[in-house]
């Protein structure tokens, strides 16, 4: 099976360095960098830290519209206790 990087994102401020509610209101970063038929594809997307789900969710926006049957997640650890979350 063949794995390739599907989007990219634009430079902006660390996310640790912002609150829940910045990130939130932030626009969507990420912009699919490649011409591919995803209708019917299974996509896993791989992330670092899970604090709110937000990255998964903006990259899930992008993908759901081009009719893809199925998006996994994967991470690697979860942050817990954050006063900034």
């Amino acid at each position: 099976m063949k794995y390739i990087q599907i989007y990219e994102t634009e430079e902006r401020q660390k996310q640790s360095e912002l609150t829940k509610l910045e990130r939130s209101s932030q626009h969507n970063p990420f912009k699919i960098n490649k011409d591919i038929d995803f209708e019917n594809k299974r996509i896993l997307l791989v992330d670092d830290i899970y604090t709110t789900g937000l990255t998964m969710h903006r990259l899930a926006e992008l993908l759901f519209i081009r009719k893809i049957r199925k998006i996994d997640a994967l991470t690697f650890a979860r942050a817990v206790n954050n006063d900034k979350i």
